[in-house]
């Protein structure tokens, strides 16, 4: 029936009121006269003598959490008011009513009248448009607040709407996806009112125009603001219309809206992606092919935007675009052919569009395609496909370009063997990668020579790296003109660079004194030089300029440079040049030439001399050409340091002098301090060695202290002797564990729980020491020779037992009483040290542990031994025990609140509550004498408990000893002689054999008749399967049977004889097969499955046999075969071995229940059209010709039929079908029996047609069975 309220507001439910519209929000809110709170709180008013107040004075009103002020609430009589407001805001609302009780109205009336002044003015807030109103004290603008519980008793609350008509829908927009689908979509306007869309569509037309389409699915648009249409869809998605007008539909309680739009279709068509192929590209050009899809047959044109970027591009965001047209500009003759891939204009067919992509910068480059696609008539950037994209590499070429050399680009060595001889080295630039154009790069150095005959020889370099080439045992006294192409696998670079190296005696001299300087980080670098003295510069050469060369590598000379190479002309009064590198990072050798005019000459030396001349290039610093001795190392630093140990790597000016170096020597000692670098103890040195060593060499010193400070320098040696000291490097070692070898630790007190302790700080720190560790446990664990190690392997242990302090003393509590524990000490800096050498330390005697139960047994009738255990944990050496005893009955006892106690239970308390039974005992056995146990007074029903407690004597207070806690009680009980042990355990087997005996048997039999009843199959006969005329004797036939048609029943079993009267006893199979043709519907001669049959078993009265009683349902399945006549007689002749064999059909009997029947029997029959399934009827003779009859049922069937005039109708009865039971039937009146002359029973002879006689003898009815005969009991 739900809550009842205290009343209900008017209006019910809902309320929906339009914005502005000048109808004012009013609810009436009644209470219940009859409501049992209502009566109570008139009769408060009425005791309280307030004629003047009524009870509706209490009715208040809520908007969610928040009161509204009372002037909007008037007084109608005494148990109604009504809230009145004259323009309700806009909003989505609850207003509460609420029914203030006796014992709130005070509270509640104060905060009332503070409040409503407040919020009268916000109520009456004017707005036009929902999403512009201000929130007011009657708005929310978030999640509202519930009702305050504590604000009374609630009568009921109505949901307000205050909103607008429906508004117009905004961004509203359809796209079509390729052609083949639109989808359109809105934004609903906010409203607080539910207002419902709906979108219709029309096409343009005089016809189109009149049918208005709705949105396919009936849902999206209304609850997902979105429509979609495609061929699939009803309606379906129309293609070739150009323009749609939609009308959407806005609907709600306070009106109607419509909006239309005209859309432009094809202007908002965004085709997919096109796939693009390549069909033919060269070195600087590709031809495309794409598809549109769908789109090739778009009405409109389409607008193609190619863009492109390559892989050397410097911006890989950067596209570069192609002016796509359909307009062709390429001029082709009147004998020329046009093809496609020839032309640089859009062009297409019906399924592809074609464009060649010209003027590609770089060829063997990648490159990036994409393509976009729209539609022409669309004019938003947003309509473009997404791009289609395809990456291609167009073909190779030979080389763009040689490598550039300058004048000074070479560097000759003399020949350690032959001084006539030098090699000399060719410097280039690499070319970028986007100029190499093709595979197998390289480049191919020459000089040529001219033999006596004139011909000319080419000469390759001997070695070619990436940008140098090296030719070996060159003539000292000849010029040689080198050349330098690019190669790859299309061919040489048309053009090519030259280097002139002149001979020896018209070098120019090198400059000297070439060095360089890193100034910062930033990768500048200062390069300082020399120019050499000479006296034919003056006379024949005249020196015009400097170029100054710089290569990025791996690593500084004297590895040759193998990065790339740039250089710059200095002019020739320049001294000293800032460069500034781009890379800072990188590692950059240097070089230096000397440029000059040369006067014109002819030189018999030379191959050919051009008009200037260089020195070749020097590299900065000391060479491999010149062996000048190094100064002191002046790049020395700490690379790694610890609190013993400190790596020093150091650089040299002059790496290529590296064969000359020896070693090098590190010096060290502490110093005074920081500020002061005298060594206070002697100077230590360590020699490195120098084979191997690289540019950064490196050398480590050891094993030296712990936050000391360190003056390290380093000497070079070399076979000229030991260079001098670089600038000292003062560092400090980092802090490092403490030596707490020498660690005193002293015990200034100690308690049973607790120990504290002071230390002196270790000698040596080795750093500050932060904190220190103290570790403590028990003595009584595992020894070992070396604690140390044994204290590493029980960590689990030390964590438990080790707290942190920052003093040197502390004071450990909680610890166990009488028990040495050992205590160590690790000191910390930013390392901890070893644990100190540990201290024994035994707290004092405290309380000693529980002791376990004590063991109580008879010594003999009249003592008793008490024995216990010490307890796991004494405090103590346990000075001496404490027994106390009680005794008493051994029967429960029962308490006053009815519970009972046992024995054990009674002893503690009686223990407890007599303290001066107590005896002292020294050892942990105690005899306590007691009455003699065989004492015809006690009668063995005396028991005897005993509780334990350990004393430990208090040194400090020998008035106060501790007392453990007694222990649980020890009993025993006296017990009266009785029968033996082993005369009760005889007893007890015997017992058992004879149950297990009785189980066994009856198990067993229970065992047997599951198997036979598991066993038992559910079988029709097999003349069930075949249609029979049944001849009975009734009241209603005069018939007798014919001689042919032999049966009867006998012991439980219908026999059947189908012998003809000619005596033939066989019969042919065709006519069998007849006889089977004419059957509506016959069940199959195997036995029915369990689907088929519904089955109760029941257990007969013997004890070797068992039934099954069946109620059969005809099964709604299509026969299969039937089994001969012969295979029926066969069964009854085999009944032994059907049990054995179940597979082979049983033969069941039908068994009648014990009822009297006047007269007349029971027949089985089937009705109903041939090619229904058959409906057996069991009819029986009615009330008017017997006393008791049987009632008409339908037993089998699909569905009951109609009575026909041939066959009776008979009512409900029950169909009993029992199998493997050999019993017999008493009812005498169901019996039918025919026997032949010889008196055996024969089998029914399964012919169509049989006649069923009545008892008297005078009437004769015909059934038709289809498919089998049952015999019912009477009901």
């Amino acid at each position: 029936s739900g809550i009842k309220s205290v009343g209900e507001t008017i209006p019910r439910g809902d309320i929906i009121l339009e914005y502005n519209s000048g109808v004012p929000l009013e609810i009436t809110c009644i209470l219940d006269p009859d409501n049992a709170i209502v009566q109570s709180q008139l009769r408060q008013l009425s005791n309280n003598n307030s004629e003047t107040q009524l009870l509706s004075q209490w009715i208040v009103f809520y908007k969610y959490a928040e009161r509204v002020p009372k002037q909007y609430v008037s007084i109608i009589n005494a148990t109604a008011a009504q809230l009145r407001i004259p323009n309700p805001p806009a909003g989505l609302n609850i207003y509460d009513c609420i029914l203030l009780l006796d014992n709130q109205r005070r509270l509640n009336n104060d905060s009332y009248d503070t409040n409503s002044s407040a919020q009268l003015s916000t109520l009456s807030v004017d707005s036009s448009k929902f999403s512009t109103v201000q929130p007011t004290s009657l708005e929310t603008s978030g999640p509202p607040p519930l009702m305050p519980q504590e604000a009374g008793t609630g009568v009921c609350l109505n949901t307000v709407h205050v909103g607008y008509k429906p508004l117009p829908i905004k961004n509203f927009s359809c796209i079509s996806d390729n052609w083949l689908s639109l989808m359109c979509n809105w934004t609903k306007p906010e409203n607080p009112v539910k207002t419902d869309y709906k979108l219709f569509f029309r096409l343009p037309g005089r016809t189109s125009s009149r049918n208005v389409y709705a949105c396919p699915s009936k849902i999206t648009d209304v609850e997902e603001n979105y429509c979609y249409w495609d061929v699939s869809t009803k309606p379906i998605y129309r293609q070739l219309y150009e323009y749609y007008f939609f009308t959407i539909t806005g609907e709600n309680v306070l009106g109607n809206s419509t909006s239309s739009f005209r859309f432009h279709h094809y202007a908002n068509v965004i085709p997919a992606s096109p796939n693009i192929t390549v069909m033919d590209k060269t070195q600087s050009s590709a031809m495309l092919k794409w598809s549109v899809g769908p789109m090739i047959a778009f009405p409109r044109e389409l607008i193609h935007k190619i863009e492109y970027k390559s892989q050397w591009d410097s911006n890989p965001e950067h596209w570069h675009s192609i002016n796509v047209s359909y307009v062709c500009n390429s001029s082709l003759t009147s004998n020329q052919t046009i093809l496609v891939h020839k032309l640089n204009c859009l062009k297409h067919d019906s399924e592809y569009y074609y464009f060649n992509v010209t003027d590609l910068k770089y060829p063997f480059t990648h490159y990036d395609f994409r393509i976009y696609v729209r539609s022409s008539v669309a004019s938003e950037e947003n309509r473009w496909s997404a791009p289609g994209r395809i990456t291609l590499k167009t073909k190779p070429t030979i080389p763009r370009r040689p490598p550039k050399t300058d004048i000074g680009s070479f560097e000759c060595v003399p020949s350690l063997v032959k001084k006539s001889t030098r090699d000399v080295f060719i410097y280039w630039q690499n070319i970028d990668d986007s100029e190499k154009c093709g595979d197998l790069f390289e480049y191919h150095a020459y000089y040529t020579s001219t033999t006596a005959d004139n011909q000319t020889i080419i000469h390759r370099s001997n070695e070619t790296y990436k940008n140098y080439a090296k030719f070996e045992g060159l003539n000292t006294s000849i010029g040689y003109l080198f050349t330098i192409y690019s190669v790859n696998k299309e061919g040489f670079s048309i053009d090519y660079s030259t280097v002139y190296v002149p001979s020896e005696a018209d070098k120019l001299d090198e400059p000297i004194s070439f060095t360089k300087m890193a100034f910062d980080e930033r990768g500048v670098f200062e390069l300082s030089w020399k120019n050499a003295s000479s006296e034919k510069s003056s006379t024949t050469n005249q020196l015009s300029d400097y170029t100054i060369f710089w290569c990025e590598s791996d690593k500084d000379r004297p590895y040759q440079c193998n990065g790339y190479m740039n250089w710059m002309h200095i002019p020739s009064s320049e001294s000293c040049y800032n460069i500034t590198v781009s890379d800072h990072t990188k590692i950059y050798q240097f070089a230096i030439s000397s440029n000059s005019q040369i006067s014109q000459r002819n030189s018999l030396n030379s191959i050919y001399q051009p008009p200037i001349s260089s020195s070749g290039m020097v590299w900065a610093s000391c060479t491999v050409l010149h062996n000048k001795i190094v100064g002191k190392i002046k790049n020395v630093w700490v690379n790694i340091i610890s609190s013993t140990h400190m790596e020093l790597r150091w650089k040299l000016d002059c790496s290529d002098r590296i064969g000359a170096v020896l070693g090098f020597r590190i010096y060290y000692c502490p110093v005074v301090s920081i500020n002061n670098s005298a060594c206070k103890e002697p100077m230590l040195n360590k020699t490195v060695s120098g084979e191997n060593m690289v540019q950064d060499s490196r050398g480590s010193i050891t094993n030296l202290k712990s936050y000391t400070t360190y003056m390290v320098t380093i000497a070079l040696i070399t076979k000229h002797g030991e260079g001098l000291h670089s600038n000292p490097l003062l560092n400090t070692t980092l802090e490092g564990a403490p030596d707490v070898h020498d660690l005193n630790i002293s015990v200034v007190g100690f308690t049973n729980t607790s120990v504290s302790l002071e230390w002196s700080p270790p000698k040596f720190t080795n750093g500050v020491v932060r904190h220190y560790f103290v570790h403590y446990y028990l003595d009584d664990v595992p020894q070992q020779q070396d604690l140390n190690d044994f204290l590493d392997d029980q960590q689990s242990i030390n964590q438990r037992h080790r707290i942190i302090v920052h003093d040197t003393k502390c004071h450990l509590e909680q610890l166990e009483s009488y028990r040495t524990y050992n205590i160590s000490i690790t000191a910390c800096t930013t390392v901890c040290s070893d644990r100190s050498f540990p201290i024994q330390v035994r707290t004092a005697v405290g309380l000693p542990g529980r002791v376990a139960q004590p063991n109580v047994i008879y010594e003999n009738s009249t003592r008793i031994v008490v024995s216990w255990l010490r307890p796991a944990k004494p405090a103590g050496p346990i000075d001496y025990y404490q027994l106390a005893h009680h005794s008493g009955s051994t029967s429960s006892h029962t308490n006053n609140d009815g519970s009972s106690s046992t024995p054990a239970v009674l002893a503690s308390t009686q223990i407890h509550e007599n303290p001066e039974n107590y005896y002292l005992s020294d050892s942990n056995e105690f005899r306590v004498p007691v009455t003699d146990c065989n004492n015809e007074h006690v009668k063995g029903q005396q028991t005897f408990s005993f509780s334990v407690r350990a004393v430990n004597n208090n040194p400090m207070d020998p008035s106060h000893p501790y007392f453990g806690p007694w222990s649980a009680p020890g009993s025993v009980s006296c017990v009266l002689p009785g029968l033996s042990l082993v005369l009760h355990l005889v007893i007890w087997s015997c017992l058992f054999i004879i149950l297990t005996t009785i189980s066994t048997y009856w198990g067993n039999r229970f065992w047997r008749k599951y198997k036979v009843m598991h066993n038992v199959q559910v079988v029709l006969p097999p003349t069930l399967n075949i249609n029979i005329k049944f001849d009975h004797y009734n009241n209603f036939s005069d018939s007798r049977p014919e001689s042919s048609q032999q049966y009867y029943l006998e012991d439980g079993h219908i026999i059947y004889d189908t012998t003809p009267a000619n005596g033939n006893s066989h019969v042919s199979a065709s006519d069998e097969r007849n006889r089977s043709d004419s059957i509506c519907e016959r069940l199959p001669p195997a036995r029915w499955s369990p689907a088929t049959a519904t089955t109760t078993t029941t257990v007969a009265d013997d004890d070797d046999s068992s039934s099954s009683k069946h109620h059969l349902i005809l099964p709604s399945m299509e026969p299969t075969a039937r089994k001969s006549d012969n295979d029926v007689a066969k069964s009854n002749d085999d009944d032994d071995d059907d049990a054995a064999r179940p597979l082979e059909p049983v033969l069941p009997f039908f068994s009648m229940p014990e009822a009297p029947v006047a007269s007349g029997f029971v027949a089985a029959t089937v009705t109903g059209p041939p090619r229904d399934p058959c409906n057996i009827v069991v009819a029986a003779p009615s009330d008017d010709n017997n006393d008791r009859g049987y009632q008409d049922s339908c037993i089998f069937g699909s569905s009951a039929s109609p009575p026909r005039h041939d066959s009776v109708t008979a009512g409900t009865a029950i169909v009993d079908c029992f199998v493997g039971d050999q019993r017999r039937s008493h009812d005498k009146n169901l019996l039918l029996r025919r026997r032949p002359g010889n008196g055996h029973p024969q089998s029914y002879n399964g012919r169509n047609d049989s006649s069923v006689a009545s008892a008297d003898g005078k009437h004769q009815r015909e059934f038709q069975a289809s498919t089998l005969l049952l015999c019912v009991s009477p009901v």
